[in-house]
Order: structure tokens, then C-alpha cells, then sequence
């Protein structure tokens, strides 16, 4: 059986200012990043991926725009291809961290009754886990 590694990896950098005023742009993601290790043996495909993003703290402050923290997620992900018939398995947020996404926006009604934005903040997905067949024809 034949052993294959790979690496890949994803960085990101916006940075977003009106030139004329000098005030920062909305909805713009901070510095973020996505490494992850794969393996492939025989029909199974494998990969740890980590995932981090640094604090949103470049905010529009005209639109109320609120600062997030940084950061950083595990994800684990396998699949086994039989045929015409592949299985896909998925554990996502792995140790179940509790963060805000930079670009997730405010709870509207959270923010209504009076929350500030850091306290009305939408938090991304605790742990997630999914498991899919597919089938080509």
C-alpha cells in the first residue's frame, strides 16, 4: 500500500479604508489562515486542517461595527472511496471552542433589546459532526 502526504495551506490579508475620510471599510476579514496535512492510503483520504483567524479590531465605527477575538480551530476529515461509492466523514470545531467569526454580524434581536455589540456578537458552530455518501453515475 502506497502512503501519500501532502500540505496545503490558504492565507488571507484585506485591509479596507476609505481613502477620502479615512474611515475603515465594513465587513472586512482580518488576517486569517488555513493549514491542513493530508494522507492518502489505498481508498482512504485523510486530513487534519487548523484553522485561525487574529481579532477583527479595524472596525467601522459609523456602522457600529463590533471588535471579535482571534481564533483558532481544529477539523479532522476522512473519506473512503469503494467504486462508484464514496463515504465522507467530518468532525469540525474538534474541541468544541466557542468564538465569534469576524464577518458572523450581531444578533438582531439581541442588539434590539439593548446588548451592545460585542455582547449580541453571533458565535460560530460548536463541535459539528457529518457523515455523506455519495454515489457517481
Amino acid at each position: 500500500m502506497v502512503w501519500e502526504w501532502n500540505i496545503s495551506g490558504q492565507l488571507s490579508y484585506t485591509r479596507g479604508k476609505d481613502r477620502t475620510t479615512g474611515v475603515n471599510l465594513y465587513n472586512i476579514m482580518p488576517l486569517n489562515a488555513k493549514i491542513a496535512l493530508g494522507h492518502q492510503a489505498g481508498n482512504w483520504t485523510n486530513a487534519i486542517e487548523l484553522e485561525a483567524a487574529s481579532g477583527k479590531t479595524r472596525l467601522a465605527e459609523d456602522r457600529m461595527e463590533a471588535a471579535t477575538s482571534g481564533y483558532g480551530l481544529v477539523n479532522l476529515r476522512s473519506s473512503y472511496q469503494a467504486g462508484a461509492v464514496q463515504v465522507d466523514f467530518a468532525v469540525e470545531n474538534l474541541f468544541d471552542r466557542d468564538y465569534a467569526r469576524p464577518l458572523g454580524g450581531v444578533d438582531r434581536a439581541k442588539f434590539r433589546d439593548g446588548a451592545n455589540g460585542s455582547d449580541a456578537l453571533v458565535h460560530g458552530p460548536g463541535r459539528s459532526v457529518s457523515l455523506g455518501v455519495s454515489y457517481k453515475f
